[in-house]
């Protein structure tokens, strides 16, 4: 049997919709280090793990 790990990556379109901030907002959490990490896939195009937006989101619903 393989294992295999399966990984959903968002771009950052899907990322605005998920978590309801706009572009400008997220790559200013992501300057202050409070937002989850970018991924780098090619030298224009970064993505996020869709794991790490689900759970920076339930700190967020934690807080509050």
């Amino acid at each position: 049997m393989e294992n295999t790990i399966e990984m959903s990556m968002l771009n950052i379109k899907q990322v605005c919709i998920k978590c309801g901030l706009s572009r400008s907002t997220i790559y200013r959490l992501i300057d202050s280090s409070d937002f989850p990490k970018a991924v780098k896939l090619t030298t224009k195009r970064i993505a996020f793990r869709a794991e790490d937006i689900e759970s920076w989101l339930a700190t967020l619903e934690f807080v509050n």
